[in-house]
């Protein structure tokens, strides 16, 4: 399953927690009276925050237009025209927003993003280094580096970057459940399910992890606990498929209930399935009840 990768920064997203968030573009509200730059500047992040993004960016332009070294600017900028889709001004922005302040991890890190987002997966990967190495403990450029290692088949430096993400932060459920995901694939079923209980942990609603955890107890023959997990994916995830065919399975070969079973099967092929046996099971018994 492709990992997602935290959306291209918001002002209120996953590039800083909130209340860093907060902190953060404080500093950048430079008082009004200090030059007309900083007035601009100031304007454009109030209208970026409405998402109007057509004033934003003439905002930001006249802050730039004044003060060209402006690397704040050129930054938010660069986010601005990410969302208008505009993604050549979103490059040249952000590229010219870390040339001006070579430190300036969060420029690195929407860059690579957007480098990601076009399919240029090396650059990206370079450009969330940089990021890590200026801020190592920025945990949405550790997680998306994972994420995008993950999505190129290279698990082993996902990992890494998975661990360190949990290192600075250790309540990020989407790390801790991307490492379950990547254990269970590889057969580690004891750390799969030490990583799923965290993500749960943190995060109760992650309707994967819950289907995880269901494989793992399967896998154990705890089939009480696989069936509350698949059952608590369809409430999270209504559609999916797989947790009905596996509840199906459970009652049908561990529960010896076939009316339920019967029940799951008809949800998983209503929904799509296209198990033969299972097919055949639900056609027959619609066929026998007509």
């Amino acid at each position: 399953m492709k990992k997602n990768i935290t959306n291209i920064p918001t002002l209120f997203s996953n590039i800083l927690t909130l209340s860093t968030l907060l902190t953060f573009l404080f500093l950048f509200i430079i008082p009004a009276y200090a030059d007309p730059s900083s007035r601009y500047f100031n304007h454009g992040i109030s209208h970026l925050n409405k998402a109007q993004y057509e004033k934003a960016e003439e905002m930001f332009l006249k802050a730039i237009n004044i003060y060209p070294c402006y690397a704040e600017a050129h930054y938010y900028l660069g986010m601005v025209y990410t969302y208008l889709d505009q993604y050549n001004k979103a490059s040249k922005h952000y590229e010219k927003a870390c040339e001006l302040n070579p430190n300036y991890a969060f420029a690195y890190h929407s860059y690579g993003l957007l480098q990601n987002k076009l399919g240029n997966t090396e650059q990206a990967i370079q450009l969330l280094l940089k990021a890590i190495s200026i801020y190592p403990g920025y945990s949405d450029a550790c997680y998306n580096l994972g994420a995008i290692y993950e999505n190129a088949g290279n698990d082993t430096e996902a990992m890494k970057m998975y661990r360190q993400t949990v290192s600075v932060e250790s309540e990020f459920a989407l790390a801790h459940y991307n490492l379950a995901e990547i254990y269970l694939k590889t057969g580690k079923d004891t750390e799969a399910l030490a990583e799923y209980e965290t993500a749960i942990k943190y995060d109760s609603e992650i309707a994967e992890a819950h289907y995880g955890l269901g494989i793992i107890y399967y896998r154990k023959n705890e089939f009480d606990n696989a069936i509350k997990e698949f059952n608590r994916t369809i409430e999270l995830k209504p559609d999916s498929r797989e947790s009905y065919f596996n509840l199906g399975v459970c009652y049908e070969f561990h529960k010896s209930d076939m009316e339920k079973a019967l029940f799951y099967y008809r949800k998983y092929v209503n929904l799509g399935g296209e198990n033969k046996r299972v097919k055949e099971i639900v056609n027959r018994t619609s066929s026998s009840t007509k």
